[in-house]
């Protein structure tokens, strides 16, 4: 006779394996796409804005483009960049839901002997459309490893505090750059009016929230990557901040991104 106490840790371990398989499927499947976009990139460009949202963004060291013609042209612009480009590895998957994911990891260069040369580090943000996952961001930069600290705690508590305080302008000005952008749900705001602009739900007296960072690393001296949760009281998702220094040695807000 199946005893209450071990029909409950039998429920407890199916939903465990249930979510441990899902888990494994989207990593699978994320990873097929993965190296689609692999193989255009590096040896073919036709179709390849299919593997990205209708407004996708991407940011290099350089530059950003912002929808699907200017990313995959701003691709084939930089052939300095992505050529030899021949194979990956996910670090981490912060799944949102089972339509909704960021992965971070590396992409290595190689060359003609099939021998690794050089490293770029990649941020993707991934969402599933029908039965395929598309890319709506793609951060890929130079990493060098420099040490992080405590160098952003600051400024994302103090996100937090011009958040619950129903101040976006204030926050803007102080904590993002002047070329800032904000993407959401395909949606782009760029500069300071812009994003005080879409960031006034937050002007609302019952309205909390507070992010909690997970992931925060340095790509270089002047270029932090902060991944983690933000939390409302009935909602709970992953934001992406790329945190840059500014002309005073100040860190800001390159990009906020959310889903």
């Amino acid at each position: 006779m199946i005893t209450k106490r071990r029909a409950v840790l039998l429920a407890f371990l199916c939903l465990f394996f249930s979510m441990e398989a899902a888990t494994a499927s989207v990593a699978k499947d994320v990873g097929r796409m993965r190296n689609k976009w692999l193989h255009r990139v590096n040896k073919s460009s036709k179709n390849l804005a299919k593997l990205y949202l209708k407004q996708p963004l991407l940011i290099t060291r350089e530059e950003a483009a912002f929808g699907q013609m200017p990313v995959v042209q701003l691709i084939e612009q930089r052939r300095d960049l992505f050529q030899g480009v021949a194979s990956a590895k996910s670090r981490e998957l912060f799944e949102h839901s089972d339509r909704k994911v960021l992965d971070c990891g590396v992409l290595y260069i190689e060359n003609d002997q099939d021998q690794i040369i050089d490293s770029l580090h990649y941020v993707t943000a991934w969402r599933m459309i029908g039965d395929d996952w598309l890319r709506e961001v793609d951060i890929i930069l130079p990493m060098t490893k420099t040490a992080v600290g405590a160098q952003v705690d600051a400024r994302r508590a103090a996100w937090v505090k011009y958040a619950n305080g129903d101040d976006p302008e204030s926050m803007v000005k102080d904590l993002f750059l002047h070329e800032a952008m904000y993407l959401n749900n395909s949606e782009m705001s760029k500069g300071h009016a812009d994003i005080a602009k879409r960031l006034a739900f937050i002007v609302n007296s019952t309205f909390h929230i507070n992010l909690a960072a997970k992931q925060v690393y340095a790509v270089d001296d002047r270029t932090i990557i902060d991944i983690g949760n933000w939390i409302t009281n009935e909602f709970v998702g992953y934001y992406l901040i790329l945190w840059q220094k500014d002309e005073h040695e100040e860190w800001k807000i390159y990009l906020y991104f959310n889903f």
